[in-house]
């Protein structure tokens, strides 16, 4: 099993939203700030949607990260190709237009992963999956850290959208660490290739991406809504997709 997340710039570290904040850095400060977008999306959000909003904390942070919101969930994807897509969409470019610098696509190992970082519970290795009590114990309390564990862990999400499952969306969620996943791989026991990153360098962004539009892999495919048709139509007829 391989997991895969696609980056437009190699230099990107794996670590998830909340933890990208400009001035505050401190494990203990960001969870405080964590429950406090939490707290706030929930008094506003629920008549902005046509259903009630999840009582679970976790599945509130997966329906959080689906509309932009700050959080500890990292987005990955099962299919290789659309993590290829994230990454080389959004490839720098030069005056004419050609890609440059160099984007990337992570691939992570999620069982073998976990079994590493949960190996003082002897786990098998599965990515855990919502409502199991070991993920809610371990890692979605909040406060000042001291209930939560500190190294990220491999997730199944809530198909809450017809977007995460276009995408075959899954998450890695972090703990009160904020060190990104490849400095946790480098300074831990893993097994070896638990955790790689190709890379693609220069005009050879432009020459996949062409193929993987060929291969049917187009905005509206990953987008599967009105804003993923403007956005495919958008770069179909030169326009700057963002």
């Amino acid at each position: 099993m391989k997991w895969f997340r696609g980056a437009s710039d190699t230099g990107h570290a794996l670590v998830p939203s909340l933890y990208r904040h400009p001035t505050t850095h401190r494990s203990e400060e960001l969870l405080v700030l964590e429950h406090q977008l939490v707290t706030r999306f929930r008094e506003r959000a629920q008549p902005m949607i046509g259903r009630p909003l999840p009582e679970d904390k976790l599945e509130m942070l997966f329906l959080m990260q689906h509309h932009g919101m700050p959080t500890r969930l990292l987005d990955w994807s099962e299919n290789a190709f659309i993590a290829l897509f994230f990454a080389l969409s959004g490839a720098r470019k030069d005056g004419a237009g050609n890609s440059t610098g160099a984007s990337c696509v992570w691939l992570l190992k999620p069982i073998l992963w976990n079994k590493t970082v949960q190996s003082h519970i002897n786990y098998s290795g599965e990515p855990f999956s919502v409502g199991d009590a070991r993920l809610t114990n371990g890692y979605v309390e909040v406060g000042n850290g001291a209930a939560l564990m500190q190294k990220p862990v491999a997730v199944y999400g809530v198909h809450n959208s017809p977007r995460i499952v276009s995408q075959r969306g899954v998450f890695t969620f972090f703990g009160s660490s904020v060190e990104p996943m490849e400095e946790v791989y480098t300074s831990g026991a893993f097994e070896q290739d638990a955790l790689m990153k190709v890379e693609i360098r220069g005009s050879y962004q432009d020459v996949v991406f062409n193929e993987l539009k060929g291969a049917g892999i187009l905005d509206s495919t990953v987008y599967p809504d009105l804003d993923g048709l403007a956005r495919e139509l958008r770069r179909a007829t030169g326009y700057e997709v963002r």
